[in-house]
């Protein structure tokens, strides 16, 4: 399995999550991927490109098929396409090296510039996942339904998502991105220790960026909410919104 690459120009984007109820950003992730395509970056999404969990056929049939679309245009055009598979997605380790125009990794080590960036969705850094992996998968199911009748549950449930997480944040000293549990913060310093200059994680849903003690931290946010990219050229990294 190849899990290090080298990409003077990468974007990254995570948590699409086609197929989610909430999901209504069609026309614009396909302008985005048009964009970078003819920019001449590659391009790498790390984690919950689809979302099994909380999705019909009917919808991945709808939502799929035009990204996949841009991404073989990607390959045809001689530039690199990477998914890092997420907990929404990980019906796709079975087929880990088995798509033609796209790398399916665990997670990305990447060379740009000289910097050593690690790209990774970030799920097995999440204590409730890590701990309770049965109930969380039970309770994303139910809230696939709940938000499907109610769509505006989400933007409340990711309030008080933000304020629990801010406030274990303040008890750990610790500040990170806001909204995000602190063990994110922890994961990312732990990485760095290993000699790497850059953190990008997905999966919580709050997008930032932290400077810490060995290097920077960059989550990518989701596009259920708020849409960020981190664009990598020649190994400096910038966070920016879509």
């Amino acid at each position: 399995m190849r899990i290090a690459a080298r990409e003077d120009h990468l974007v990254v984007i995570s948590d699409i999550h086609l197929g989610h109820p909430c999901y209504r950003h069609g026309n614009r992730l396909t302008d985005f991927l048009r964009r970078y395509h003819d920019r001449g970056y590659s391009i790498c999404i790390n984690g919950d490109g689809l979302d099994i969990l909380q999705t019909s056929f009917l919808r991945i049939a709808r939502d799929v098929p035009p990204l996949l679309n841009l991404l073989r245009s990607y390959a045809d055009s001689g530039r690199n396409v990477y998914y890092v598979i997420g907990n929404h997605d990980l019906v796709l380790e079975h087929f880990m090296d088995d798509f033609r125009f796209m790398l399916i990794v665990p997670f990305l080590n990447l060379r740009s510039g000289d910097a050593r960036i690690r790209i990774e969705h970030g799920y097995i850094y999440d204590p409730f996942f890590v701990g309770k992996a049965e109930r969380y998968e039970l309770l994303t199911y139910v809230a696939g339904l709940v938000v499907k009748a109610f769509p505006p549950l989400y933007g409340g449930w990711m309030a008080m998502e933000r304020r629990r997480n801010n406030r274990l944040q303040r008890r750990a000293r610790a500040p990170g991105i806001d909204g995000e549990h602190p063990a994110l913060r922890r994961a990312a310093e732990r990485i760095l220790e290993r000699g790497f200059d850059a953190v990008v994680f997905g999966h919580t849903h709050f997008p930032g960026r932290v400077e810490l003690e060995r290097g920077s931290y960059l989550n990518t946010g989701s596009w259920l909410s708020r849409m960020y990219s981190v664009i990598i050229d020649q190994g400096a990294l910038s966070l920016e919104s879509i």
